[in-house]
């Protein structure tokens, strides 16, 4: 990490440098353009023969080589963030989402336990009205079973009358 912070340092000054110097070229005072690079035969036409060691034996990269590297390295790592910010940003619209359904549901939760204590005091309600009627239907039960065995007890009277009364005119005869 050290060796790419220094290389990027480098790389910065060099560009600045150039840059510079380019700025001044370009503010002359004449008006005509200015002549194309001429084109050299030398050693250096083919890139810088400066090499540094990126701390591998058999990986050694030339300066411009690093910058390409780089810059896509740099690229890809904007696309990454530029990916995690959307990602972010989607569960954050989630997270919204959820915390209103979480409310939603906190209210209706509150809105069912207000409708079961409201049932739990009707139905005492009820049990309570309900209580006068029910030891009345028992009064009246006991009654009509009363008055049944009492029927019954008048027809079997009136089936031995009869049966008497067969018999004695059975005998009567």
């Amino acid at each position: 990490m050290q060796k790419f912070l220094f290389l990027l340092s480098l790389l910065s000054f060099m560009l600045l440098t150039c840059l510079g110097c380019e700025s001044i070229m370009n503010s002359s005072l004449s008006t005509e353009p200015p002549p194309p690079p001429p084109k050299s035969s030398g050693y250096l036409t083919e890139g810088a023969t400066v090499k540094i060691d990126t701390g591998y034996k058999t990986n050694r990269l030339s300066i411009l080589e690093q910058l390409d590297q780089a810059n896509k390295n740099l690229t890809t790592e904007k696309e990454k963030v530029a990916s995690l910010e959307k990602e972010i940003a989607e569960q954050r619209e989630i997270r919204k989402m959820l915390e209103y359904k979480i409310e939603e549901n906190e209210r209706q939760l509150q809105f069912l336990e207000t409708l079961q204590q409201e049932n739990e005091q009707l139905r005492k309600q009820l049990v309570n009205a309900q209580a006068p009627y029910e030891d009345k239907i028992k009064e009246l039960t006991l009654e009509l079973a009363r008055s049944r065995l009492e029927e019954t007890k008048a027809k079997q009277e009136l089936v031995g009358l009869k049966i008497e009364l067969l018999v004695d005119k059975k005998k009567n005869q």
